[in-house]
This record gives C-alpha cells, structure tokens and sequence, in this order.
C-alpha cells in the first residue's frame, strides 16, 4: 500500500512497518528512525516518547476527520497500535534506565506487534487524512539526500578559512538542528524544519560575520533543493522562493565575502 507522510497516521504506519523483525546489523538508532550512527539508550527512550506523541496526534486527527469518513470505523482497531507503541515507550524507557543497548533490543522485539487488521486499519486513517488534511511532506529519498547536503555545507564551514571559530561554531550548530529537524520529520512531520530553516536565515541577517560566499552560495543551493522536494504536496513555509531570494540578497549585503 501507497506510504503517506503527509499525516500522522501515515508516519506512525511508516515508523512500524520500518522496525526490523529482529536485531541483526542495525543499530538502536537505525531501528528508531534516528542517525545511523546514534546508538544512546536514552536518546532512543526519548524518540519512542516522540512516537507516542504521534500516536496521540494520529488518533486526534482522525477523530477530528468528517462524518463522512466514519472516523469511528477508522479507529476500530487503534487500540491495537496504542498497546503496541505504549509497550515499546515502556520498554524502552526500562531498559535506557540500565543503559544496556542489547537488553533495549531484545525488549523492543519482545513486544507483540500488531496484527493484520490493524495495521491495514491505520493504513486508512492514513489514507483518509491524505484526502482531507494533508501536511507538508518529504519522501524518504528526498530526505536522505538532504541530509547530505546539510553534512557536505557543515563540511565546507568548518574547513572554511574565512570564518572564525566562533561563525563556524554557531553555523554548525544551525544547520546540525537542519540536519536533526530532516531526520525527525520521519516522526514529527516538517514543522521543526520550517523553524530551523527559519532561524539560519535569521541567523544569516543578523550577522555579518557569518556570510561567506562561497558558504552563502551553497545554503542557497541547499534551500533550491528543499523547495523543489516540496513540491507536489505543501511548499514548506520556511524554504520558499521568498527564503532563496532572501539568502542571494545577503550575499550582496556589506560583510559578505
């Protein structure tokens, strides 16, 4: 069935179906949907509490769906995908607290899955809020590529000689939540990145001391891409063609190098 990341149920369907039947090669953080190469037991305890936040705005949205969707029939087998995610958060957090990431995974695929139906169940609710409330969305394809053009810019600052070590630090730091924000929209959809997108820009006007062309040229870039992976669902608020337009108008602005 078609994967819909335009709405909580279609990110909470993802998030389950994405968990490996068992440990094989893959790390705490690769199971969770976080960086490949996180591998805290407490950090993986905190992304399950982001995924019952999910599963709370999954539930909230359908019910706030039209009669004429019959949100009560879409909802008949939710308290399957509840049971499911609240015993992985518990587990999760039990196990984070000994700080044994073998223990945290031979817990998260003790859980007993959820069935057929209600998987197939969510799958509607998915599909029926695709219909009626669609959100900004990223596919996954999408996803992994900007997250390497953010890695590749903090690359390009830090070896920058132009920039002082305080502009490198507070760069890095700016495009790390980008980078963070593209991870997480996954879970958490793309308001995260519409605020951190905004706060570099910001950033970006505010300080002169942080505008190096050939850094400035290579944000633009990267906010190019962002709005063209956008198109086709929601233009993301904060990497519209006003954004780009805003970051070329900075290259031009005394202090840029």
């Amino acid at each position: 069935m078609k994967e819909w990341m335009d709405n909580p149920a279609g990110r909470l369907a993802f998030f389950i179906r994405s968990l490996p039947q068992r440990n094989q090669d893959r790390s705490i953080g690769e199971t969770l949907g976080l960086d490949p190469n996180l591998s805290q037991p407490f950090a993986a305890a905190l992304r399950m509490l982001e995924v019952q936040k999910l599963m709370h705005a999954a539930r909230e949205s359908v019910e706030k769906l039209p009669e004429s969707e019959d949100p009560d029939f879409l909802l008949l087998h939710f308290n399957d995908i509840e049971k499911f995610i609240n015993g992985l958060t518990e587990m999760a957090l039990s196990t984070a607290s000994r700080i044994n990431p073998t223990d945290m995974f031979n817990s998260l695929f003790a859980v007993r899955r959820p069935g057929t139906e209600a998987m197939f169940a969510l799958e509607a609710c998915s599909r029926a809020l695709h219909r009626c409330s669609p959100e900004p969305a990223l596919e996954q394809e999408q996803l992994t590529a900007l997250v390497e053009d953010v890695r590749e810019i903090v690359d390009a600052v830090i070896a920058s000689p132009s920039l002082t070590a305080e502009a490198k630090e507070f760069l890095v730091l700016r495009l790390r939540e980008i980078e963070s924000a593209l991870l997480h929209s996954k879970i958490a959809g793309t308001a995260e990145l519409e605020a951190s997108v905004d706060r570099l820009t910001g950033a970006l006007v505010r300080r002169e001391d942080l505008r190096e062309s050939g850094i400035m040229g290579k944000i633009g870039t990267f906010f190019q891409r962002l709005v063209q992976a956008a198109q086709g669902t929601e233009a993301i608020t904060g990497a519209t063609k006003s954004t780009i337009e805003a970051i070329n108008a900075l290259t031009k602005l005394p202090g840029s190098s």
